[in-house]
């Protein structure tokens, strides 16, 4: 069962609660008209297929083991948690802060889309090159 997108559902805004039934257990779930209009904001394009307890049981199943970090945005001061340790605890940014921050800097930014690997990598070779001609400042030392 595919979702209307937003287009299609300008008419019909008044969504209504449907039964489901879980691919996993079998048993009926509600997916409720207040989720139906989450899903359609967020550009999801299909309904779930699961019901919570057995999402929350795959997402349990397929995050054991990792270790997750406490983080809480620099900017927003929203708290969340990364599988990976930051660097700096006091320079982390949640997406919303990210996205402005880079935008107040003049360059845009899609998240779903791949950074400019290029302009990256002459980011890097240029902080290679300035650490190169510094070493070789400090090993110079006239007698």
């Amino acid at each position: 069962m595919k979702l209307m997108s937003n287009r299609e559902n300008q008419q019909e805004r008044n969504y209504k609660d449907v039964d489901l039934i879980c691919k996993e257990c079998g048993e009926s779930f509600k997916f409720s008209a207040k989720e139906q209009a989450f899903y359609v904001k967020q550009g999801f394009e299909h309904v779930p297929t699961r019901c919570d307890k057995c999402r929350r049981d795959m997402r349990e199943k397929r995050d054991k083991g990792k270790t997750f970090f406490p983080i809480k945005c620099k900017i927003t001061g929203k708290v969340g948690r990364i599988p990976i340790e930051p660097d700096n605890i006091n320079d982390v940014y949640s997406d919303e802060a990210f996205t402005q921050e880079f935008a107040a800097k003049g360059r845009e930014v899609d998240p779903l889309k791949e950074p400019d690997k290029t302009e990256l990598l002459a980011e890097i070779e240029k902080a290679k090159a300035q650490k190169t001609d510094d070493k070789k400042e400090d090993s110079f030392k006239p007698t």
